[in-house]
Formats: structure tokens, C-alpha cells, sequence
């Protein structure tokens, strides 16, 4: 009938391997087609019943489609009791309640931001930070952005960040939103609740066809790991005159993704992806933590027994990358180091940025470590190679990749009586 639905369960999940032309679909691609199956908006279960032709079609493009099949089904799980739980507080509450509940907890977190931005002072500011990909004349990419402040309302523009075709490092818009989403509700109170009324009192403008503002057929996947990690720089970095009691230093500024793959001897494909942490920026309130996803990235590592049991792997090292942090009154993070040995060949790819300047410092603070890649052949005989931020390549049976990732920004300038014990 013409009856609107009062809710959706909905949830987001990121695969292993989604097809595209290299294992892990993270590689840097010229376009998305590269990147791995699309699929537009389809009904993948009917009346509660799978169309089987078409999970058949998507698990077809798979490497793992175990895995996935799994992790497919797990994903309508979680609707399916997520809708449960929605219909038992409907049956409980009332569905007229429920709506008018949900309203009110947007109107609530919109009071809230309306409060934060009470405090900011009329006007204008404006930062920019670059990407490690050459445009035109290469020069590297930036990202331009200008707040402006007019009274309860307030303007974040990227329309001044540069086009960069042909690159995976392409945001979609909703990426950028995402990214003013999240900095401002880490300036919120806690327990704010997380939704659509931190955005009512704000305007988000971006160029279609720019890095913060993807069309078609640009790349994303390194525009939804990287590029999404130095927007949230360049946000703290215009708000930090703002906030200058709140706002840290830049972290690691990248997701560090590391995928592999290739086949088994008995022809079985095996894929692995794996984002890496780094150093956390140190801010006004002390040292930056070391190790840890920060911003736009929450996954978590793979345990080594794990990662050792399921692929032709082994781990050789794995800790934190002394020294990596910026210098400061406060020390940025430290990152992380990591040696992987392949038993059998592999087509691995490494996708990260930070990787020819570290993130900068505030207030005084120095700049951490940038990150690298690292490759010694031949069962640890060769001698260690640079590899580049962005790389696809083969690799053989006993060769080695080594991998650091950035420290966090120092902040404060140290002075003698602040040198660390």
C-alpha cells in the first residue's frame, strides 16, 4: 500500500576483498572499476528469502566467497535483530512514541551543537593540508578549506581543493561530511547522542569533480582511508585558533592499508586486508597515545597466531616504532613497526600517506616520523629497499616487507625543563 516505512535498520560493514583487480580491492586504480564489484541499490532478500541468483552473481566476484557469503549473512543478521528490537519498544512504547522519541534525541544533540557553536567567535579561518599525489606540475594535492562563522550558523568550504583524476585518492562527499561530522561531535559533551542534529545547523559546500567532492569514474577506496584521515587535519587545524585548550596536534594521518593475496596450492584464493595503527597526536591535556587507529579509522589488529594459522604468512616483529613521535612540551604517539615474512608468493599492496613529510605539530610542537615500506628478497639475505607510499607488486616466497607507520605530532615547544624522563 502506500504506507511509509516509520524506520530502517541499517548497517555498514567492510569486506576483505570485493572483487576489483588486485587482492584486498585497495590497490591504487585509476578508476572504480578497479576497485572491486559495484552494485547499485538491490534487493538482495525479498519477503525474508535470498534471491539466490544474485548472491550466486556477487560471490562469483569474490575471492574468498566463503568469507564473504559469512559476513553477508552476519550483515542481515544484525538488521534482522536490530528490527526486532525496534518492533519491540514500537509494541512498547507506541509507534507515534517512538517517532516523537527519536525527533526529540535529534533536537536534543542540535541544542547541544547550537551551544558549541555559542562559543566560537564571529569570523573567519582557514587551513590547508596536501596530499602525497602529484597534480599538474607536481605539485602535490591539497586540501583547501575556510570556516566562517555568522552567528548561529557556520560554513565549511572545500571548494578550493584541487582535482585530482585519475587518482584512488578521490573522496565522495559524503566522506567530507562524515569527516565535519565527526570533529565536531568529538568537541560535544559526552554522551551526546550520535546524529543528523549535529549537521542542521551547519553547511558543508564542496565542487563536484574536486578531491572532497567525487564523480564518477574516479577512484574512492584511498579517498575513503586517506584522504577522509587528512580532512580531519585540516578541520583540527583550522578550529586549533579556535580551540586552542581542545585541539591536538595531527596523528599518524593515515590508515596505513596493507592487502594481500594470491592462491593456494590447490587453487584456493586467500585475500587479506589490515589497516595499521599509528601515533595519536599530543594535545593541551598531555602526550599523544601510542599504537592506536585514530580519527576516521577503528579497527582493530589481528592477533599474530591468528594472522600465522590462516595465511602463508609469518610475523617477524611487531611493536612500537621508538622514537616516532613528534618532540614537544607534550610527545606526539608513537607508531608501529611491523616485518612480515610470505611463505609462498603473494600480490600484496600498500596504500598510505605521511609517508614523505610526518604530521605536523601545534603550538610549538615538532612534526612526528613519517611512515615507509620497506622490502628485503630472498629470505632475508637482500638489502632493505624503500618502496613507494602507493604500490601493487608480486612478491615471492621467503621475501620480507617492512612497514612503519607515523607518530602523532609533538605539541608545546619543549624546553629544557620539559625534556621527558
Amino acid at each position: 500500500g502506500s504506507e511509509r516505512p516509520a524506520c530502517y535498520c541499517a548497517n555498514r560493514a567492510h569486506h576483505a576483498d570485493v572483487g576489483g583487480a588486485q587482492p584486498g580491492s585497495m590497490a591504487p586504480a585509476s578508476d572504480v572499476h578497479g576497485e572491486g564489484l559495484r552494485i547499485p541499490p538491490t534487493k538482495l532478500v525479498r519477503g525474508g528469502q535470498v534471491d539466490g541468483e544474485l548472491f550466486r552473481l556477487i560471490l562469483a566476484n569474490m575471492r574468498v566467497p566463503r568469507e564473504r557469503e559469512g559476513d553477508l549473512f552476519a550483515q542481515w543478521s544484525t538488521n534482522r535483530v536490530g528490527e526486532k528490537r525496534l518492533l519491540e519498544m514500537a509494541r512498547e512504547q507506541g509507534a507515534d512514541e517512538l517517532q516523537t522519541k527519536a525527533g526529540e534525541l535529534m533536537d536534543w544533540t542540535e541544542r547541544l551543537t547550537r551551544d558549541l557553536l555559542e562559543e566560537w567567535p564571529d569570523g573567519e579561518v582557514s587551513f590547508e593540508d596536501e596530499l602525497e599525489e602529484s597534480i599538474e606540475g607536481g605539485a602535490n594535492a591539497r586540501l583547501r578549506l575556510t570556516i566562517e562563522k555568522r552567528g548561529g550558523q557556520v560554513v565549511f568550504d572545500f571548494r578550493g581543493s584541487d582535482r585530482l583524476p585519475g587518482s584512488p585518492l578521490n573522496a565522495t562527499r559524503a566522506v567530507t561530511v562524515s569527516a565535519v561530522f565527526y570533529v565536531l561531535r568529538a568537541l560535544l559533551p559526552d554522551r551526546t547522542p550520535t546524529n543528523d542534529g549535529i549537521l542542521r545547523p551547519v553547511e558543508i559546500r564542496t565542487e563536484p569533480g574536486t578531491l572532497v567532492d567525487a564523480r564518477y569514474p574516479s577512484g574512492v577506496a584511498g579517498g575513503n582511508v586517506e584522504t577522509s584521515q587528512r580532512l580531519v587535519d585540516v578541520l583540527l587545524g583550522a578550529l586549533a585558533p579556535l580551540f586552542p585548550e581542545r585541539i591536538p596536534a595531527a596523528s599518524a594521518g593515515t590508515m596505513s592499508n596493507l592487502t594481500f593475496g594470491g592462491a593456494r596450492r590447490g587453487g584456493e584464493s586467500f585475500a587479506y586486508y589490515e589497516t595499521i595503527g599509528g601515533g595519536a597526536g599530543a594535545g593541551p591535556g598531555g602526550d599523544g597515545a601510542h599504537a592506536i587507529q585514530t580519527h576516521m579509522t577503528n579497527t582493530r589488529n589481528t592477533p599474530i597466531e591468528e594472522l600465522e594459522t590462516s595465511y602463508p604468512v609469518r610475523v617477524l616483529s611487531h611493536g612500537i616504532r621508538r622514537g616516532s613521535g613528534g618532540a614537544g612540551k607534550h610527545r606526539g604517539g608513537e607508531g608501529i613497526e611491523k616485518a612480515l615474512l610470505f611463505l609462498e608468493p603473494v600480490q600484496v599492496s600498500w596504500v598510505a600517506e605521511r609517508q614523505k613529510s610526518g604530521p605536523w605539530g601545534l603550538a610549538g610542537g615538532e612534526a612526528g616520523r613519517r611512515g615507509g615500506a620497506f622490502l628485503r628478497t630472498g629470505a632475508g639475505r637482500g638489502r632493505l629497499r624503500a618502496l613507494p607510499g602507493k604500490f601493487t607488486r608480486s612478491l615471492a616466497a621467503w621475501d620480507t616487507l617492512e612497514l612503519r607507520t607515523p607518530g602523532g605530532g609533538g605539541f608545546g615547544s619543549s624546553a629544557a625543563g620539559d625534556a621527558p624522563v
